[in-house]
This record gives C-alpha cells, structure tokens and sequence, in this order.
C-alpha cells in the first residue's frame, strides 16, 4: 500500500471553487432567452391564449408566470425565486 498526505482543506478548497453550489433558483433578466418568453406571455401570449395560461391572470407576478412556463410550457426557465417581500416603512419614533 502506498499512502500520501493530502492537504484537506486544500483539496475541499479547490473542489469547492471549482464546482460553485448552483443557485436553487433564478429569476429571468433581461437578455435571457426565459426573460423574452415570460414578458411575450404576460402582455400578449396571455390575451391571444389564455387557455395556455389556467391559473394566470394579467395580474399575476413575474415569477408567477415564470413558474407557470417552466412547469407546463416546458420553457427554457430556471425555477424563479420568490419576489421579494413588500416592507411597510417604519415611523421614526423619538
């Protein structure tokens, strides 16, 4: 048997910076393939096809509609991530 030691947190080190953690989500931007076909169905696809579209209403968000495309149109979009949250401003209390 031959053995050898290894730096470990070395080897982890370029594991890790070499295959960076994906995103478990993603939200189309502009100039992304998902982005065109998620606004094309929210202003026109879902007037012309609302059938496409059970479930949506043109007052459905973004990442409504992103999810939507994903799961039955077979879109090339990732899962988007959840939109963020609306904060009430807080009152400046002295």
């Amino acid at each position: 048997y031959v053995t050898h030691e290894i730096a470990a947190e070395k080897v982890m080190h370029d594991f890790f910076v070499t295959r960076p953690v994906q995103p478990r989500c993603h939200t189309a931007v502009r100039g992304e393939s998902c982005y065109v076909a998620v606004t094309w169905a929210m202003k026109i696809g879902i007037e012309q096809h609302p059938a496409w579209y059970t479930g949506l209403s043109k007052d459905s968000t973004f990442e409504d509609f992103q999810a939507h495309m994903r799961k039955y149109i077979a879109a090339d979009c990732a899962e988007p991530c959840a939109p963020p949250k609306k904060v009430a401003p807080v009152a400046n209390v002295i």
